[in-house]
Order: C-alpha cells, then sequence, then structure tokens
C-alpha cells in the first residue's frame, strides 16, 4: 500500500519539509497496518493527503472516468474523506484532507506543535489526533465494507432509487459503527439543531416553489440533497450511540425522529450479519420509512408510465 503526504503547509503555517512529508507517510502507513488487525484494507492500493482535498478529489474522478464527480461540501457540510474506486488496478484509493489528516503526530511530534500553539491549545490537539485516527478508521472501514458488501444494479425506478440510498445509508453506518470501536473520539457528535436546520431548509425550498420563485426541478435536487444529507447524519449518529435508548432521546423536535427507531433496530441486526459474512437483504420497511420521511414535508412521490410524479400540496 502507497501514501502520499502533498500538503504544502502544516496547521496552516508551517512548510512541509521533505522530511516532514516523509514522516506522514510512514505514520499514517503504520498505523493503517495497525489498523488492519482489525479492518479488511486488502483492497486498499494507496492512501492520499491532497494539497486541495475537494479540487484534487474531483480532478480525480474526471481522470479514472466518473461520469458524475462529486464531494460533499455545501453549507450544511463537508466531506473529509472519500473512497474511490480505481477501476483499472480494482483496488481502491483513499483521500483524507488535509486539514485533519495534519493532527496524525505521535506524541513527540505533538509536544513540539504544542509549543509553537502554546499550553492552552493542548485539549485541542490531542482531540484533532483522535479525530484524525477516526477519519482513517472510518475510510479504510468504507473499503472493507466494499469487500463485504456487493451492492445490485440499480435503475431509474422510484423503488430502485429507495433500494440505493438505503445501501448508501447502510454503508455509512456500518463504516461508522466500526471505526468507532478504534478511537476515543468520532468527527460527527450528536446535534440535533443541525437536522432541524436543515429540514427548515427543506420547508423553506418547498415554500418557494410553491410561490413560484424556482422550479419543480430545482426543488427536486434540494429535496433530494437535503433529505439525504439529514439521514446519512442520523444513520451516522445512531450507529455511536446507545443503542437502547428510544428515538424519543434522538431528535425529537425534527421530522426524521418518526424513523430512527426503525433504522436504528434493522440496522443493527445487519451489521452483524455483514460483519460475520451473512446474507441479508434490506427489508421493504427501510424503504417504506424512506417514503413517510419523505411525505412528513408534504411530499408524495409517485410512479407514472412518463417518469416520476411529485405532489406537494400545501
Amino acid at each position: 500500500m502507497i501514501v502520499e503526504f502533498n500538503p504544502k503547509l502544516l496547521l496552516g503555517n508551517i512548510t512541509v519539509s521533505t522530511e516532514l512529508k516523509q514522516y506522514y507517510e510512514k505514520n499514517i502507513e503504520a498505523i493503517a497496518t495497525i489498523f488492519s488487525e482489525y479492518i479488511d484494507i486488502s483492497n486498499v492500493e494507496k492512501i492520499v493527503v491532497p494539497n486541495n482535498f475537494v479540487d484534487e478529489v474531483l480532478e480525480y474522478q474526471v481522470q479514472i472516468g466518473y461520469k458524475n464527480p462529486s464531494v460533499t461540501n455545501n453549507e450544511f457540510g463537508k466531506a473529509y474523506g472519500k473512497l474511490l474506486l480505481n477501476q483499472h488496478s480494482g483496488k481502491h484509493i483513499v483521500f483524507l484532507d488535509s486539514e485533519i489528516t495534519t493532527f496524525l503526530m505521535r506524541d513527540s511530534l505533538t509536544e513540539n506543535i504544542i509549543k509553537i500553539a502554546g499550553e492552552e491549545n493542548r485539549k485541542t490537539i490531542e482531540d484533532g489526533t483522535q479525530k484524525a485516527l477516526n477519519l482513517l478508521a472510518h475510510e479504510l472501514s468504507h473499503a472493507e465494507f466494499a469487500n463485504k458488501v456487493k451492492q445490485p444494479t440499480f435503475n431509474n425506478s422510484y423503488q430502485s432509487q429507495l433500494e440505493n440510498l438505503c445501501y448508501q445509508l447502510l454503508d455509512e453506518y456500518y463504516v461508522c459503527r466500526k471505526s468507532s470501536y478504534l478511537t476515543s473520539i468520532n468527527l460527527l457528535t450528536y446535534d440535533e439543531n443541525y437536522i432541524y436546520d436543515i429540514e427548515e431548509r427543506i420547508i423553506e425550498e418547498k415554500w418557494k416553489y410553491k410561490t413560484h420563485q424556482i422550479s419543480l426541478n430545482d426543488f427536486c435536487n434540494y429535496f433530494h440533497l437535503l433529505t439525504r444529507q439529514t439521514l446519512i447524519n442520523m444513520v451516522s449518529i445512531v450507529s455511536v450511540l446507545d443503542k437502547d435508548l428510544s428515538n424519543s432521546a434522538y431528535y425529537e423536535n425534527c421530522l426524521i425522529g418518526m424513523i430512527v427507531d426503525i433504522f436504528k433496530t434493522e440496522f443493527d441486526r445487519i451489521y452483524y450479519d455483514i460483519h460475520d459474512d451473512k446474507k441479508f437483504v434490506i427489508p421493504n420497511s427501510l424503504l417504506e420509512a424512506i417514503n413517510s420521511y419523505y411525505q412528513s414535508f408534504g411530499v408524495y412521490i409517485s410512479e407514472e408510465p412518463t417518469g416520476l410524479y411529485y405532489y406537494t400540496p400545501d
């Protein structure tokens, strides 16, 4: 496995010398090797820490022929890692954002950085190390999931789109849960206000459509982008919180609270099936839950001979 550490600056103002570059590459490789005792990384070809994460991840997707290059980077969230399949080699490449990954330091370097940043920043830097470890474990777990779960082929039908989304949610649940066992701090933390704000934004976008400020196509794009983000966040958080709590403990002031329990229960069961290399199926109850969540916004989606039909009563 190859490791490339390509940032030009460390923590915004420390020039990355050849020696520092080599230090990080060896350190990341050593940590990945330790993680490999718990996570299957046999199909990881390379770990890359770009100088500009978003631009270089998008550029690489274009280079290897991705039809729709993407990386999350909007007002509600930013990706710090990305797993991409090198279709030529059949292996995966892990991209990590340097904003987090530069905290992957051994104790000696950590102490030197604290001397520069000041003792008052010790906890921030030490927590940053745990978050960086979680990020690395998270992306390596995506590679394990890709090895263990062969996704079916999806089509443009509404049923198939729901199934595709559910597999994406399962992927995120699995890797968040798997990586949480290896670090004391997770990148994502429970924040009901985060979900609430996005749901309010969805309602605002629907109002814009109803008052002819945006087109139906624009609204549909916003709707699926934002609901996917709330769903991803929900399953990520549920995967690492107390599984015995009822849904009243999660997002009780959010519309998504209505489906937390069923995802918590079903994904917990499927997690063990995947981990034990057992076959599993995505139950229709989860697809129905997503559809119910859509309908809670007053958005009813049905499939007609001409395509998907969106009914959005006031």
